[in-house]
């Protein structure tokens, strides 16, 4: 008799350690909604072999006619790509750019196999309403994935469901990187050539494809027509505005060991609006001979000479070399 409490007390411990011993269980199956299988999605998603510090994101002018690569810093991670697609779909930094997805689309998932990324997007997508903005939407998602060497090409997925297409733009099958960015003519005869104009604001370099003629005697002649192109000018109608001074000449270009000299006319340093201008001139040069294979620096000279230094300090008296950075925001 003695030994009844004790008992009446064991009898429902036992109980109770049935009951939660199977929902422990329970919880470990696969399969099983909640904690456990939200982690194993986690640990799915893309992570780079090693962490970045900086990210570049193609956002559009504020007219919506061309794609601007921004480069924003962040927080050194493994798991660059899906925040680089979360900073796009977040809206536009600065006012002088645009978003190119509507509000509140939001990335469920990103994977990575074999050189295709899959992304999953919740359906505030299905706000875009006509091809021509999905072109803008989807261009602007693989160019800035596909800066990253891992991936190749993007499939795109809308709350886990495929579509074929969304507004008229095809979506059934992988997406690559536009063999063009930002034509400005129809593929015409001729060499394609990137050159980098400012946009209207003067605050941003914008890639731009003109195919130029390339019956020339060498490539220094062909880099000769390029920068002569860039100092021109972009075309009228275009809503560039030209990152070099008006007046400016062309006086010689040459190219050797990797280095192309770039000789102008005094007038290239009368560009005026600060570092601003001085950086978007510097730039201008440097991003668009760079785009050449085997072009590692460019020399500036002014009516045959070196400089030390540009009115608002750069350093010219040696080659520059490709920034790192293209269009730096700070968030």
């Amino acid at each position: 008799m003695g030994n009844f409490p004790a008992k009446k007390l064991l009898w429902p411990l036992l109980f109770w350690g049935f009951v939660l011993g199977g929902l422990w269980l329970a919880g470990c199956r696969p399969g099983t909604p909640g904690r456990v299988r939200q982690a194993s999605l986690r640990e799915q998603e893309y992570l780079l072999p090693s962490p970045v510090e900086q990210v570049s994101i193609y956002y559009l002018t504020r007219d919506e006619r061309y794609f601007v690569p921004v480069t924003l810093k962040i927080g050194p991670t493994r798991g660059a790509p899906r925040v680089a697609v979360e900073k796009l779909l977040a809206g536009a930094p600065q006012e002088s750019l645009a978003s190119p997805f509507p509000p509140d689309v939001k990335l469920l998932s990103l994977k990575v196999e074999k050189g295709a990324a899959t992304l999953d997007l919740t359906g505030e997508v299905m706000k875009i309403k006509s091809r021509e903005a999905a072109r803008r939407a989807f261009e602007a998602l693989v160019l800035t994935l596909t800066e990253f060497r891992e991936v190749k090409a993007v499939k795109v997925l809308v709350n886990g469901n495929r579509l074929p297409e969304l507004a008229g733009y095809r979506l059934g099958g992988p997406l690559t990187r536009p063999a063009l960015l930002n034509p400005l003519a129809p593929r015409e005869a001729g060499r394609p050539a990137t050159i980098y104009y400012a946009d209207s604001w003067g605050l941003h370099l914008i890639p731009v494809t003109l195919f130029l003629p390339d019956f020339l005697p060498d490539r220094s002649a062909f880099l000769a027509r390029v920068v002569r192109r860039l100092v021109a000018g972009p075309p009228a109608g275009s809503g560039l505005t030209p990152p070099i001074a008006p007046g400016t000449r062309v006086l010689r270009v040459e190219e050797e060991n990797g280095i192309v000299t770039v000789d102008l006319s005094s007038e290239a340093l009368a560009y005026g609006g600060g570092s601003t201008a001085e950086l978007a001139f510097v730039n201008a040069l440097v991003f668009t001979l760079t785009e050449f294979p085997g072009v590692e620096g460019v020399q500036l000279l002014f009516e045959g000479e070196k400089r030390l230094f540009l009115p608002e300090g750069t350093e010219v008296a040696r080659p520059l070399r490709r920034p790192p950075q293209l269009n730096p925001v700070v968030l």
